[in-house]
C-alpha cells in the first residue's frame, strides 16, 4: 500500500464506526505502552480495549469496521469477514495500525475525527477526503 492509498484508507476509516483493540503479552506490555505514549501522547493502560494477556506471543492489533460497503481495494485485500461485537469485518496488520496511531487513531471504540483530520499531511488531504467521500451503506 503506497502513501496515497494509505491516506485514502484513513479517510475511509475515519468516516465509519470502528473499534481498535490491542492484545499484548506481559513481556512486551511495557515496551508497547512506551511506544504508544511516544506516538500518541496518551497512556494506554486502563483503556478498556487494551488487554494484557499471559499466553500472547507479542502484540496483536485489530481494527473492526462497521460498514465495508465500497471498501477501497487496498483495504479489502487484508480484510477478514467475521462478526465480532456486531462488526462485519476486521484487519490485523500491526504495521498499518501502528502507523494509524501517528495520524490520530487510538485504541478505542470511538475515534476523534477532528484529531485525525488535523494530523493528515497537506500533501495527502485529497487522498484522505477521497476516502471520506466513499458512500456509506444506507
Amino acid at each position: 500500500m503506497n502513501d496515497s492509498q494509505f491516506f485514502e484508507v484513513l479517510g475511509f476509516l475515519s468516516n465509519r464506526n470502528i473499534l481498535i483493540e490491542a492484545e499484548v503479552s506481559k513481556k512486551v506490555a511495557t515496551k508497547f505502552e512506551r511506544e504508544y505514549l511516544e506516538m500518541t501522547g496518551e497512556l494506554v493502560r486502563g483503556v478498556p480495549e487494551y488487554y494484557i494477556i499471559d499466553d500472547k506471543w507479542g502484540k496483536e492489533l485489530r481494527v473492526y469496521i462497521s460498514d465495508i460497503a465500497n471498501v477501497p481495494s487496498q483495504l479489502s485485500s487484508i480484510l477478514r469477514t467475521d462478526t465480532y461485537k456486531g462488526y462485519p469485518a476486521r484487519f490485523n496488520n500491526n504495521d498499518i495500525i501502528t502507523r494509524m496511531f501517528r495520524y490520530g487513531f487510538r485504541i478505542a471504540s470511538v475515534q476523534d475525527r477532528a484529531l485525525i483530520e488535523k494530523s493528515i499531511p497537506a500533501d495527502y488531504q485529497g487522498d484522505f477526503k477521497k476516502g471520506q467521500e466513499i458512500i456509506l451503506l444506507k
